[in-house]
């Protein structure tokens, strides 16, 4: 898969300039090989755009693109070597408070506060982080809250992301902050929408026996990667390829470009766009070639795949 969207004003600031060459690179290879060899099997590159906001990989699933695909693979730049890949999921909620403006000095018994009911659900968010695992991240802002001092706001509004290193966790951090939603529309009398997006990230169910191919290939070419242990333990984010892991055996490894340089920074955009870096997204998109051809030649392999992605889903993990 081949990644190409940017940030705005920030460019390549997440490299996916380079997630496009390394899925190109790999895909040279892995043709190669087919056109030598074509029982090994077909080859589909998806130019994937869109993940920074809107996903466009789940808009992929929803078309049916993946289908009959039996394994996918890409990878991400990065200031690290991980070929296991932990990625949290990501959701947005849009939380609306409806109530009753009212002149806040003249009659306030009249008014009903949507600016209160915003505030009570912050704060029992807020207070919830006490009891929220230390891999859960919520975080919001006020996008709405009222117009003038003297005028009661008859609507209010909050923007929140969801996030949790599990899909299991998400959906349980989910229902407790809407919980915190409704009961702070009861306890002011306003009426509360609640709309989450439809374009939900998934985190991503990483294939071992894939990563575990990719990873001895990388290792060949020079790459060097910390302990498994060290490898999982970061999280760093979410991705639209949580979901298309959920539909078919796939990967997302990281390779380095510069270990002092973070994603969505001028710095990685910088170290994006140098010649060291596209030398080592060549290595990656090498590794991938040697992972994807390691499956396509031995049937007992792809099996192990495909029963451990089964077993995964079964799981959800």
């Amino acid at each position: 898969m081949c990644e190409y969207d940017a940030l705005p004003e920030l460019g390549h600031g997440c490299g996916h300039n380079l997630i496009a060459e390394a899925g190109i690179a790999a895909a040279i290879g892995i043709k190669s090989a087919i056109e030598e060899n074509p029982r090994l099997g077909q080859l589909v590159v998806f130019g994937t755009p869109a993940e920074e906001e809107n996903g466009g990989k789940i808009d992929l699933i929803n078309g049916g693109c993946f289908k009959d695909i039996d394994f996918c693979l890409m990878v991400h730049p990065a200031h690290m070597n991980v070929a296991f890949y932990n990625s949290m999921s990501i959701e947005e909620v849009i939380v609306t408070y409806h109530g009753n403006t009212s002149h806040a000095t003249a009659f306030p018994w009249e008014g009903i506060n949507a600016l209160d009911a915003a505030v009570s659900a912050y704060t029992s968010i807020s207070l919830l982080r006490q009891q929220m695992k230390p891999t859960w991240r919520v975080h919001g802002i006020f996008t709405e809250a009222g117009s003038r001092p003297n005028v009661i706001p008859e609507q209010a509004q909050l923007h929140y992301y969801v996030r949790a290193t599990t899909n299991t966790d998400h959906a349980i951090l989910k229902a407790r902050l809407l919980n915190c939603f409704k009961e702070a529309a009861t306890a002011t009398g306003c009426e509360v929408h609640v709309f989450w997006k439809p374009s939900a990230f998934a985190c991503i169910l990483t294939n071992d026996s894939l990563a575990t191919l990719y990873q001895e290939s990388a290792k060949e070419l020079g790459m060097v990667f910390p302990s498994r242990e060290v490898q999982e333990s970061v999280i760093d984010g979410s991705t639209d390829m949580g979901n298309v892991s959920l539909v078919v055996p796939g990967i997302q490894p990281l390779y380095t470009i510069d270990e002092k340089a973070l994603y969505h920074s001028h710095a990685f955009r910088k170290a994006a766009g140098t010649l060291e870096a596209h030398k080592k997204t060549i290595l990656a998109g090498k590794a991938m070639v040697k992972t994807a051809l390691a499956v396509m030649i031995d049937p007992e392999l792809m099996k192990i795949v495909k029963d451990e992605f089964r077993i995964k889903g079964l799981v959800h993990e």
